[in-house]
């Protein structure tokens, strides 16, 4: 499962995400960005992993400002809000998901 918190500004975005799944938990970043005349390009990648079977990639310290930065973003009202329950047996109704409930 996958949860984003995007701001989109014109025609670029950015993302914050976080991954839970049987094997890990991710940490993800990353966006578009778009400059008129020469195009755009996508950019990101996972900034923490955390597995299962123990062991982890990435830097604690960077895990806890991305949580903070997480935590700012879902107070901002602009935020859009991406849910991606790929799992076998959904946790619960996204469709029928209230904004009091996040």
């Amino acid at each position: 499962m996958s949860i984003a918190l995007v701001k989109r500004v014109g025609r670029e975005s950015n993302y914050k995400q976080v991954h839970i799944d049987r094997e890990s938990f991710r940490l993800e970043s990353g966006g578009y960005a778009h400059e008129e005349g020469v195009g755009g390009h996508s950019f990101g990648g996972i900034l923490f992993e955390a597995f299962a079977g123990g062991g982890r990639d990435g830097d604690s310290y960077e895990a806890m400002e991305f949580l903070e930065a997480l935590r700012e973003r879902a107070g901002d009202p602009s935020t859009q809000v991406e849910i991606d329950d790929n799992s076998d047996e959904p946790l619960r109704d996204w469709d029928q998901l209230m904004p009091d409930d996040l």
